[in-house]
């Protein structure tokens, strides 16, 4: 990516059209703006104080000033940008293929990989988000029937399929909003009232449903789990250790009970070549794992659980899976990953471990931070700095290594460069998707509703990979929008 930003910029001093380059900018709202919020991070350098950071941030946020200057100086044809969306989709093909491949066959010879593990090319989370605009590609080009739309029909499918399987909330996130948002743009398209309401109804109806479900799905139900009366001793007479205090719970299920260890590991140790005070796969120990798992079965954790088990749980012990539900993959086992989020902290109260609940943490510093620092931000090098003092402070649970800065690009714009640099980010994409709607450009405005979604739960453009996907289409498309034709 750094060379091929490079690449760009050469190209454009070589050519040295610098007046063409200007009047061409100056037409383009978007990207001046744009040019315009890259220059607030040199504002931010004259109140910092973590310099070192700043300038750490000025080389990562490069493309965010060289890929929109190239692309509004020297504004691509329509041509041009339809062979790069099919080299894009291509590319796309190849590396969800070559994920997907490695993934399968890795579990298939006994190597067990989180399933973050299975972006090979970079960030899960940025990919993602690749993931999900090629999926808006196609799907486009589906409906509007354009040449090969069957083999788009198919492409769609996959990156559908890909999205969910991989289980990145934020890629899921950022899926749900785009197919959202072109449902409701395609109602606004209707002509016919009584359909348009309808549908509006329908879909209002759906959305209340899914809500529901989903906090019924995600309330914590051990709140008040009740014992009721233990057995005092195993089949074999092994007393039984019970901590009825705990707030350790896997699938609803209490796992500090019922616990006889020398039974479980005399047992597993007859049935597994990994001993039973090691590591698993996933270099957690098997002890803990088998606990979580024989939990998550409703099996007591003795000798006849150990004997209730099948070769496969064994393999799956192995590898490091904790629950039976993790056996299912895709978008359920993210669904009950963090249903079990939200059963530990309603019982502890301790979000560490958990990526949703450290980010609500995450969320309340920054909020503490902003309240502080309004109109002015803390500067382009302080933000770390500025959530370190936040976290200890409100005397936050997390632990060190989880005080992380804000995963929201909006919280994180406001704490760099205050209330102004909040408003002229706002502005980009509202000027943006007021463009794609009056244009009737449906892919910059599948964009834009990829590119907001993702800055809810994530700092896109805090790291190069996502901040080089925002602004090379940010340029791309706005330059579309002069040209009065849809690639």
């Amino acid at each position: 990516m750094s060379l091929a930003t490079m690449l760009c910029f050469l190209n454009i001093l070589l050519e040295a059209h610098f007046a063409t380059y200007l009047k061409n900018i100056r037409k383009n709202k978007i990207v001046a703006l744009t040019l315009l919020f890259f220059g607030f991070h040199f504002l931010g350098l004259i109140y910092t104080s973590n310099f070192d950071y700043a300038f750490h941030d000025l080389r990562v946020k490069l493309p965010l000033f060289v890929l929109p200057f190239v692309y509004a100086a020297r504004p691509l044809q329509v041509k041009e940008v339809k062979h790069g969306f099919l080299l894009f989709l291509l590319s796309l093909l190849v590396t969800t293929g070559i994920n997907f491949y490695n993934y399968h066959q890795k579990i298939s010879e006994g190597i067990f990989l989180d399933i973050r593990e299975m972006s090979l090319f970079g960030s899960h989370i940025r990919f993602a988000l690749l993931v999900v605009f090629g999926a808006a590609i196609t799907l486009i080009y589906t409906v509007k029937r354009t040449k090969l739309y069957w083999l788009f029909a198919l492409l769609f499918a996959w990156f559908s399929y890909y999205t969910l399987y991989s289980q990145v909330l934020s890629g899921v996130v950022a899926y749900a909003c785009l197919m959202a948002a072109l449902f409701l743009y395609a109602i606004a398209q209707l002509k016919i009232k009584s359909l348009k309401w309808s549908l509006w109804i329908m879909f209002v109806g759906s959305l209340l449903t899914v809500g529901i479900a989903m906090v019924q799905f995600l309330w914590p139900e051990n709140e008040d789990y009740i014992y009721g009366e233990l057995d005092y001793a195993s089949a074999e007479g092994t007393i039984y250790y019970h901590d009825t205090l705990s707030t350790f719970f896997e699938n609803g299920e209490p796992i500090m009970i019922y616990i006889a260890e020398e039974e479980m590991r005399r047992e597993w140790n007859k049935r597994s070549t990994i001993p039973y005070d090691s590591l698993d796969r996933k270099k957690q120990h098997v002890k803990y794992t088998l606990w979580r798992y024989l939990t998550s079965k409703k099996q007591r954790k003795d000798a006849q659980g150990i004997a209730q088990l099948t070769d496969e749980d064994i393999d799956f012990i192995e590898q490091g899976i904790t629950s039976l539900e993790a056996q299912n993959g895709g978008l359920q086992n993210r669904l009950n990953g963090l249903k079990t989020q939200f059963q530990t902290y309603a019982a502890n109260g301790n979000p560490n471990g958990h990526s949703l609940l450290q980010r609500l943490e995450h969320w309340s510093a920054a909020v503490y931070i902003i309240k502080n620092n309004p109109y002015f931000g803390v500067g382009t090098g302080d933000v770390q700095d500025a959530f370190n003092d936040a976290y200890d402070h409100l005397d936050s649970k997390l632990d060190e290594h989880h005080r992380n800065r804000a995963h929201n690009q909006f919280l994180t714009t406001w704490i760099t460069f205050g209330l102004p640099g909040m408003i002229l980010f706002l502005a980009i994409w509202i000027v943006f998707l007021k463009g794609a709607l009056r244009n009737k450009h449906i892919l910059a405005l599948a964009f834009g509703i990829i590119a907001l979604a993702s800055f809810l739960p994530e700092d896109t453009i805090e790291t190069q990979q996502g901040v080089t996907f925002i602004a090379l289409f940010l340029a791309v498309f706005s330059t579309q929008f002069h040209q009065k034709t849809e690639a």
